[in-house]
């Protein structure tokens, strides 16, 4: 099946083997129905690419689905497929799931085998993950024990520990809620807060105990923000790095950019930015002593109109490319993270709920995830 990585530098590629995750698709009874959109190699948050042009928001045509799985999750909001795989690096599921209004789930790193980076190491600066797009949490669920587990060709991948599909019927009662409005450091739609703690309150009825609380991160700019930009360019740096040289009119001026971005740094720069790293991570990992589930909004806002970036929110500025995405952290720490579609905006487009959990414990986001589907209908 031609894959062309929404380049016209791979526009007639056909691929001379399955991927694993492919594999396990057709071995589980899968009907494959084709591909879909994405950026140009996935390397932005908006789903534009020179081969095929944009994915429109199946809520609004006018605006974006997202990236850079925009294209699964805007054939699973359109009802085109029930279930629609999707790559996430920094928010590639996520985001275009808070968008269109679906769920969108990212393991653990290591759950699902991903064996199609541009090399067996590659996929952990930052971590990236196999998840999915879903209508509904038990797909989500089914997804999961069907890619699950260990494959030589991901040296990374986990074996299996625990099955998710069906789900038990959801009982709340007594859970610890941590609950981050802006991971500390973001600014976020005061409209989005609403939807998101009015789903907040639909658990503390089902006998969930929810707290306000900060991650301590204030500096999440620069130790979040920053080291996962900085990582990802250089990464797009190292392996399409030699397209500049070669086949620079062929490629997007944003993908060059990117490539230019991580041409500029060094490897020590590269071991000081994995010190931000692990104390990112630290600060997750501490929520866990306290609570059993973290939730934020996934989105700092709705879905824009296509080239409109936004540049500021409640009048203050923010940055158009990353100031709107509440998503990269988690893939700086691995843990498991889902989007939840828990309302919508007064123009009646989808608003997304985050929901975090310690590493190994997705059954934990289902479990939330099945309850909200079963309280809130959107």
């Amino acid at each position: 099946m031609r894959t062309t990585f929404g380049s016209k530098l791979f526009a007639d590629h056909v691929p001379g083997r399955d991927a694993v995750f492919v594999a396990r698709a057709r071995q589980a009874g899968a009907v494959i129905l084709g591909k879909t959109n994405t950026p140009e190699f996935g390397y932005t948050a908006v789903t534009d690419n020179p081969l095929f042009g944009r994915t429109n928001n199946p809520h609004d045509p006018g605006r974006t689905a997202g990236g850079s799985s925009g294209g699964s999750a805007a054939v699973v909001a359109a009802g085109l497929a029930p279930i629609a795989e999707g790559s996430d690096g920094g928010g590639s599921i996520r985001i275009p799931a808070g968008f269109c209004g679906v769920y969108g789930m990212k393991p653990t790193f290591g759950r699902i085998p991903y064996d199609t980076g541009p090399t067996r190491f590659s996929v952990v600066d930052p971590f990236l993950h196999h998840g999915s797009l879903t209508r509904y949490v038990e797909d989500a669920a089914l997804f999961l024990d069907v890619f699950q587990g260990l494959h030589p060709a991901d040296p990374f991948s986990l074996p299996v520990t625990e099955r998710f599909f069906p789900l038990e019927e959801p009982d709340l009662k007594g859970w610890r809620i941590a609950y981050s409005p802006d991971l500390d450091y973001f600014r976020v739609e005061r409209e989005v807060r609403t939807v998101v703690e009015g789903a907040l309150r639909r658990l503390e009825e089902w006998g969930c105990r929810v707290e306000e609380v900060s991650l301590g991160l204030e500096d999440g700019a620069e130790i979040v923000t920053n080291t996962f930009v900085n990582l990802w360019a250089v990464w797009f740096a190292a392996h399409y790095g030699h397209f500049l040289e070669k086949e620079r009119d062929r490629i997007s001026r944003g993908m060059a950019a990117t490539i230019e971005h991580g041409r500029r740094f060094s490897a020590v720069e590269m071991e000081r930015w994995r010190q931000n790293r692990s104390a990112a991570y630290e600060k997750v990992e501490k929520v866990w002593q306290s609570f059993d589930l973290l939730v934020t909004p996934t989105l700092a806002v709705p879905a824009f109109p296509h080239g409109r970036n936004p540049r500021e929110i409640d009048g203050k500025p923010i940055h158009p490319h990353n100031g709107w995405m509440l998503t990269s952290l988690f893939n700086l720490t691995g843990h498991p993270a889902a989007s939840f579609p828990c309302g919508r905006s007064s123009e009646g487009l989808p608003i997304g709920m985050q929901i975090v959990a310690p590493r190994f414990a997705e059954k934990r986001i289902l479990t939330v995830s099945r309850a909200l589907e079963q309280s809130i209908r959107l």
